[in-house]
């Protein structure tokens, strides 16, 4: 049995969130079951991009700063650190406002920038590189943010390890995952199984539906999770957004690679019961599509019609780039001062998406899927 507990949390004033951290904890056995005296304490946030506290697109500050006190508590010696998707660890910090956090309790932030090669984790994984600051730490907490994600449906637990792949590297995993985002997701378990987090926190208290991860609309859901396995947790938080847990590819990955726990039936869930914090009208992305149930001899000669592709909206964006410099098929340039897409070589990541500092990359659904979804 894994073990996943919950608490409400309605509001990001520090003295609630301490309190709600602390009763969260309480149910697993307190900060000092994961963290020991003299141990270097990696606090992996999620620090996408360069946005502000109110946006919703990282990890909130108050919820590090309620973490790195426990840590400095127990006696560990933490540090935050991440490789972006777009920006610099230290100044994604410090836009949110984790870095005037650390800095108050004399916490560094180092940006991953050294890559370790970690080879495979077992028979026919992925070759992986991961960074040498996550890989040398003693422990890890990984402390996901609550968001929906274009590519993957939503980003939690599992997902959040991803920053800890060094800067471009991160575009050259999407590009060798392809369209098949099965196997983006099995590289994703597999990160996480290399790195293996002591404890694993989901700061839900304002999360992010819509086009998530980076353009989506920030929506309270007054939540606070944590366990030491994150397919546990993602597992309920996915139940208590009205999902079914097999829709996240990393799931279907972590089943199939024998990963953590992947059933409601074998997780205890402590602190407060989940019926206070369970959603049931989550809007997910406009890219969310079907293949997770339609079987690839029907999906092959529909996919067009059945899937989504990104499209600029012309009056948004201002042409800076970011998109054409992050897509790993290199299928977007600027043509007569317009974003230009060949969507016959797209891989559907929705890095460009992701990563848009004007939330100007929308989407275009197939026919097929449109029609669908509105059944």
């Amino acid at each position: 049995m894994s073990t996943v507990s919950i608490t409400s949390c309605r509001a990001y004033e520090q003295a609630y969130v301490e309190a709600a951290f602390d009763h969260l904890l309480a149910s697993l056995g307190g900060m000092d079951q994961f963290v020991k005296p003299g141990e270097s304490v990696l606090i992996k946030p999620n620090l996408l991009a360069t946005k502000a506290r109110n946006k919703a697109v990282n990890t909130d500050p108050s919820v590090i700063g309620a973490i790195a006190r426990r840590v400095l508590d127990a006696g560990g010696k933490p540090f935050i650190g991440d490789s972006p998707g777009v920006g610099t660890a230290r100044k994604n910090a410090d836009r949110c406002g984790i870095g005037a956090v650390a800095d108050a309790l004399g916490v560094p932030i180092l940006e991953f920038s050294t890559s370790l090669s970690i080879g495979k984790t077992r028979q026919g994984g992925f070759p992986l590189e991961l960074a040498e600051a996550a890989r040398n730490a003693d422990a890890i907490i990984n402390v996901a943010k609550l968001k929906t994600h274009g590519q993957m449906l939503m980003t939690l637990g599992v997902k959040n390890m991803f920053g800890c792949v060094v800067g471009r590297r991160k575009v050259q995993w999407h590009l060798k995952a392809g369209v098949n985002r099965d196997a983006f997701a099995s590289m994703l378990v597999q990160i996480y199984e290399a790195l293996k987090p002591r404890l694993t926190v989901l700061d839900g208290i304002i999360g992010m539906e819509g086009n998530g991860p980076g353009s989506g609309t920030p929506r309270p859901f007054g939540i606070l999770g944590a366990s030491s396995d994150a397919v546990a947790l993602d597992t309920v938080i996915m139940s208590l957004m009205g999902l079914l847990p097999s829709r996240l590819p990393t799931q279907r990955a972590a089943e199939a690679l024998g990963v953590g726990e992947t059933s409601l039936e074998r997780i205890t869930i402590l602190g407060e019961d989940p019926e206070t914090v369970r959603i049931s009208d989550l809007r997910i992305p406009e890219s969310a599509d079907l293949e997770w149930i339609i079987p690839d001899f029907v999906l092959r000669p529909l996919k067009k019609s059945l899937t989504a592709y990104p499209e600029p909206e012309p009056t948004a964006c201002n042409l800076c780039r970011v998109c054409v410099e992050a897509c790993p098929e290199q299928v977007i340039q600027v043509a007569a001062d317009r974003l230009r897409i060949d969507t016959r070589r797209c891989i559907r990541c929705f890095c460009c998406q992701e990563l848009c500092p004007q939330g100007a990359m929308k989407t275009r659904q197939g026919w097929l899927l449109k029609r669908l979804q509105r059944r």
